[in-house]
């Protein structure tokens, strides 16, 4: 007999009244990104956290960012096996995590034989994990806009009155949303403002706004404070310096989470408050797309000064771009006795990304001599005889900043494929058998080589006897094909058998 208790969420079961405390929940699929065993119910280690009494589980996993966006497969066994069948009993569901990456929630409700995820279904598993994002008012940008919000779903009119409008009860009407929350966004200049809501007719203090000021009726009038500009993050070289707000005055401790800190999102750092602003710069930042949060006084939230974020669900977040240089445009293989004009590239201010030439080249790896640099240019000489192919390595140094990256190549006697084709993933179950996860559409390994007029070519050897679903896909699911050469059409299904004895 198995019992389970937690005080914090008055919980206490045992194993007889609620068997489901004893079943364990696996995520499985390519969902795991291992290179090996995405199907296997028995490997552990993607086992769920029970959540509650009512068989509800959860499994939480940060996905990295990458240059594309990804879509994966996904489902969950029980007891490491499929005996139960799975959830969803039939079929897979699929996720698609964006390219600057992302925390994502899966919730298996073993009752109810349902599964959640924190992308496809927010509101699900924001009700579930009792989330509910508290009423933000007044939300104050740098740039002046002022967004009031009050909550009353039984209300028929609220306006906003105040020191901005002449205390006018009728002229700012505010709207009001499915949730029942009322909001209005006003445009405010530098400096402190006194107002209140009217409420079908009654006057009251905005509830989810501390700062106050006497009335002079014996009441309180809400209090805004509407600053100088202050801009966060500003990002300057590799150092990012990110800042918040306070214009309760009852904030105590902010924290700066995130990937700039380290993938996991386990660091923390504290902001230094300076007047009525907490501030902390980061140095020697590589440049990249990264995501954050602050932690304001226990409580998660987005940069309020920072428009740029992921989404406005509760598992979104704040994203900061450091421009600079993020790869050498070099392919997997040069021909001997050839030349290749050298570029790389870069991330701009906006998350864009154009080529860049402004390098300063290098071997750092460069066997027998083979290859030299000159003026931005990759010369190849001559593979010696007997010799297929060498693997040299290229150095490329931002003559306007300190980053400097390296990239292999190889020199081979004849290219494998034609020169202007398109990167071509053959994207499924078989990728692990050739290096690297399954349903990987940017899996260099099962890259296919252009043959020429728009032909491609790919050869696996050995594969085991099986059945294998596979589609093609041009370097992420944004563009990919599938059976009969639909567009994001079905998994091509192949049955490789086994060789007659």
């Amino acid at each position: 007999m198995t019992f389970l208790a937690n005080p914090e969420l008055n919980l206490c079961e045992d194993s007889i009244n609620n068997p489901e405390i004893n079943t364990i929940v696996s995520l499985i699929g390519p969902i795991r990104e291992v290179q090996s065993g995405e199907w296997d119910a028995s490997l552990k280690g993607f086992e769920f956290t029970y959540l509650d009494g009512q068989g509800k589980f959860i499994f939480s996993k940060y996905f990295t960012p990458q240059n594309e966006d990804r879509t994966f497969e996904y489902k969950v066994c029980e007891n490491y096996s499929w005996d139960g069948g799975g959830i969803p009993s039939s079929g897979n569901l699929r996720v698609s995590i964006p390219k600057e990456g992302k925390l994502v929630h899966f919730i298996a409700d073993v009752k109810e034989r349902k599964l959640y995820d924190s992308i496809n279904n927010i509101d699900k598993v924001s009700e579930i994990l009792g989330l509910e994002a508290p009423i933000v008012s007044p939300e104050v940008y740098p740039d002046g806009k002022v967004i009031f919000r009050y909550k009353n779903n039984n209300a028929n009119r609220v306006y906003i009155a105040g020191d901005f409008n002449g205390w006018n009860s009728e002229k700012d009407l505010m709207a009001k949303d499915e949730k029942g929350v009322w909001s209005i966004e006003l445009r405010l200049n530098p400096g402190e403002y006194k107002y209140k809501f009217v409420v079908d007719g009654n006057w009251i203090q905005d509830p989810s706004n501390p700062n106050q000021a006497d009335d002079g009726f014996g009441g309180k009038n809400s209090v805004v404070k509407v600053p100088a500009r202050v801009v966060s993050p500003v990002v300057s070289g590799t150092s990012v310096t990110f800042s918040y707000l306070d214009l309760t005055g009852k904030v105590k401790k902010v924290e700066l989470a995130g990937s700039i800190l380290d993938k996991d999102w386990k660091e923390r750092r504290n902001l230094e408050k300076q007047g009525d602003i907490f501030t902390i710069t980061l140095n020697n930042i590589m440049p990249g797309i990264y995501q954050y949060k602050f932690i304001v006084d226990g409580n998660w939230m987005f940069d309020p000064l920072n428009p740029i974020k992921t989404g406005d669900g509760a598992f979104d977040n704040s994203i900061v771009y450091v421009p600079g240089l993020i790869n050498l445009l070099i392919p997997f293989e040069v021909k001997m006795d050839s030349e290749l004009t050298l570029k790389g590239r870069v991330l701009k201010e906006d998350g864009s990304t154009e080529d860049y030439s402004d390098i300063e080249w290098s071997l750092v790896e460069n066997p027998n001599d083979i290859a030299k640099i000159e003026n931005g240019k990759l010369i190849v000489s001559t593979l010696p005889d007997g010799v297929e192919e060498v693997l040299i390595r290229i150095k490329g140094k931002d003559k306007n900043s300190s980053i400097e990256l390296t990239k292999e190549t190889k020199v081979v006697r004849e290219l494998s494929e034609v020169p202007g084709g398109r990167t071509v993933i053959l994207a499924g179950t078989l990728q692990h058998f050739v290096g690297g996860g399954d349903w990987d559409p940017s899996n260099q390994n099962t890259r296919m080589k252009h043959i020429g007029d728009n032909l491609y070519t790919f050869t696996i050897k050995n594969l085991p006897a099986g059945i294998y679903e596979y589609k093609v896909a041009m370097g992420s699911w944004n563009e990919n094909y599938g059976n009969n050469g639909e567009r994001n059409g079905a998994n091509i299904t192949m049955q490789n058998p086994k060789p007659k004895t």
